[in-house]
């Protein structure tokens, strides 16, 4: 090969080098580089994540871009970027494009889609009416045009404010105020664009957007920071008259509102502050985002329980991924799926009342609880103690004669029902007990009384029936009737005054027809003619009926004693 060759194939060498050198630091190389190195699903709170790619060859710097809500921790111009991630941060893309220079490389992307705990975020956009004139040097043609927000869960974190399809001539002449349902102001934009006309711009005034709206040259729809370039605008009745801020593109914030009540009407007066030009937009929204972590769960289900019944309580679905831990009152059985927003819970006998609670969960944390509800678990039957003498069985010091002088502490059987509060002659339920020489009586009667109330009648053998002076509400498990402390506790004070001072039941009505009359009389009669022993006619109980008993029924029939009730 002659030199000439060897030349000409040395600049060939040299080229197809200098060709992939010239490749290795194009821009275009980037179009090879890697994808994004990081998570895709992040949690919100989340801190310290990080974000990379491979070094591109020949890359002087890098440009990231990250979602709104989503912080830097540090450095945006290298190969990798650390963020911390806002509770209200939206779902989006991470972008990363190389510079060599003052060129820009390719630019690549990866979508984050953002996560929390069961539950706590809570993000909605409530939209208003349109479209709204903004009339020369005048009031718009809906002043304040209004959005009603109710309903909203948790305080304000994160607001964003969208103007739709914004016109105007000579935009500089635009001044937007919103005032919150607590009377918070806020200036949207004032004195912005210059002369340089506006036609349907999509505006959202962001705090966290990266750019202000200009002050003279034209605006582009996109992302805003709020600005005012004036330092007071006046909003005519209705509106708030001056107000006043530092001029400064720092001088209204949204993030002012965060840890408000979001519910209420918001206010959006708007004006055009000269003369010579007009426009228009269609509408106007409010995106409102708010961590919820204060609202509590509604729990659903009943609060009195009684044993052997099966109960389902439920709160709201906290998502897809949410998990669901309850705690129950001790005793109480779980009979469903115990990781759900709806459990069927057993309450066995012996159970005790106590707290019914949910607490949710994610992977990024805990989420909503509901309040904690207090089952009160009722037993399967309702008991009464009553509290009662007999007159003729009274021996004093709140004691009476056992029946038949026996030694057994018992009196008497007593028959107690309970009548309707409707219909007074309509016995619903009846029980028998044996009357202590305390003179208490204690009767159960089924799980169907509770809740209700009912007029208690007491019956024996040979007194007067008496009736309570008003319905008692079974309304707990345990309920007692006191008859012999005060007359007032008598329907009609059918009672006789003891010497000590208490009241006892009325003696004498040996035949149980509701009145102590001749009747009675002649049958104790008769039980004295037989020597009749322990028997109804024995009415003090001695084990014989004799004069004692005569003299005792003789003297209550002068009272024309009958039975009262309601």
């Amino acid at each position: 090969m002659n030199s000439i060759d060897k030349r000409s194939q040395l600049k060939i060498c040299l080229s197809v080098i200098l060709l992939n050198s010239l490749a290795m630091f194009s821009p275009s190389a980037f179009a090879n580089a890697s994808s994004i190195h990081g998570p895709d699903t992040v949690c919100r709170g989340a801190q310290n994540i990080i974000y990379s790619i491979d070094s591109v060859q020949g890359a002087t710097a890098y440009q990231w871009t990250i979602p709104s809500g989503i912080v830097l921790n540090g450095p945006d111009s290298g190969n990798a970027i650390t963020v911390s991630v806002s509770t209200w941060a939206q779902s989006g893309s991470v972008c990363v494009r190389p510079v060599f220079g003052s060129t820009q490389g390719q630019e690549i992307s990866k979508m984050l889609h953002m996560k929390s705990a069961s539950g706590v975020y809570n993000q909605q956009t409530f939209l208003s009416g349109g479209p709204i004139i903004i009339s020369d040097n005048y009031k718009a043609s809906i002043y304040p045009s209004s959005i009603f927000v109710n309903g909203f869960s948790g305080l304000i974190a994160d607001l964003n404010v969208y103007i739709n399809g914004l016109s105007h001539t000579f935009p500089d002449d635009i001044d937007i105020l919103l005032v919150s349902p607590a009377g918070h102001k806020i200036t949207i934009m004032s004195d912005c664009g210059g002369g340089n006309n506006l036609s349907n711009a999509s505006l959202v005034f962001d705090d966290s957007a990266t750019l202000y709206l200009p002050d003279a040259n034209t605006i582009l729809s996109g992302r805003y920071k709020p600005v005012n370039y004036i330092s007071s605008d006046f909003y005519i009745a209705p509106g708030p008259g001056w107000v006043s801020s530092p001029v400064s593109v720092s001088s209204t914030k949204l993030s002012s509102l965060s840890g408000t009540n979001a519910n209420g009407e918001w206010k959006l007066y708007v004006t055009d502050d000269s003369p010579g030009n007009s426009g228009s937009f269609s509408s106007w929204s409010l995106q409102i985002t708010a961590e919820s972590h204060s609202v509590l769960l509604q729990m659903n289900g009943p609060h009195d329980i009684v044993e052997g019944d099966t109960a389902i309580y439920f709160v709201g679905s906290q998502g897809v991924d949410a998990h669901y831990d309850w705690t129950i009152p001790q005793g109480a059985v779980l009979i469903s799926l115990p990781d759900s927003n709806a459990v069927s819970v057993f309450f066995p006998k012996g159970c005790t009342s106590g707290p019914l609670q949910v607490n949710t969960y994610n992977n990024c944390g805990n989420g909503l609880s509901s309040k904690p509800v207090f089952i009160n678990v009722f037993p399967d039957s309702i008991q009464l103690v009553v509290k009662m003498f007999i007159q003729s069985m009274y021996v004093g010091n709140e004691r009476m004669r056992s029946l038949c002088m026996a030694d057994t502490g018992i009196v008497d059987s007593i028959l107690i029902s309970l009548y309707s509060t409707d219909l007074k002659n309509q016995i619903l339920f009846s029980a028998t007990a044996s009357l202590n020489s305390e003179g208490f009586v204690t009767v159960r009667f089924p799980r169907q009384v509770y809740g209700n109330s009912f007029y208690l009648s007491v019956r024996a053998s040979s007194f007067l029936e008496t009736w309570s002076s008003v319905p008692l509400e079974f309304d707990v498990p345990f309920h007692e009737y006191d008859f012999t402390i005060s007359v007032y506790h008598t329907f009609g004070e059918n009672v006789c005054e003891l010497p000590d001072g208490l009241f006892a039941f009325w003696s004498g009505d040996l035949n149980q027809d509701g009145s102590i009359n001749a009747t009675d009389l002649f049958l104790l009669e008769q039980s004295m003619i037989n020597f009749a022993g322990c028997g109804p006619g024995d009415m003090n109980a001695d084990g014989i009926t004799e004069s004692a008993d005569y003299s005792m029924l003789e003297n209550n029939l002068q009272f024309n004693l009958n039975v009262t009730r309601p």
